[in-house]
C-alpha cells in the first residue's frame, strides 16, 4: 500500500515537472529612500530545472506502482 501510495505521489509530481519548466518568484527591493520619495524596483528570480528530473520521477513512479501491483499476485 505504501509504494503504490508514494508512486502515485511521484508520478503526479513528475507530471506537474515536465509541464512546468521553472518557477519564478518576483520580490520587491527598495532603492533608494530619501525623505518622503521612495524608489523600489521588481527583481525576479527563477528557479528552473530540467523536464528530465519531471520524467525520471514519473518513471520511479510507475515502477513503484506495477511492482506493487506484481507483488499482490
Amino acid at each position: 500500500m505504501q509504494q503504490r501510495t508514494s508512486g502515485f505521489l511521484l508520478i503526479i509530481v513528475g507530471v506537474i515537472c515536465i509541464a512546468f519548466t521553472g518557477y519564478n518568484m518576483i520580490t520587491r527591493e527598495k532603492v533608494a529612500d530619501i525623505g518622503g520619495v521612495h524608489i523600489s524596483r521588481d527583481v525576479v528570480h527563477t528557479l528552473p530545472w530540467l523536464p528530465i528530473i519531471g520524467l525520471g520521477l514519473f518513471v520511479f513512479g510507475f515502477v513503484l506502482v506495477v511492482r506493487d501491483y506484481k507483488h499482490r499476485l
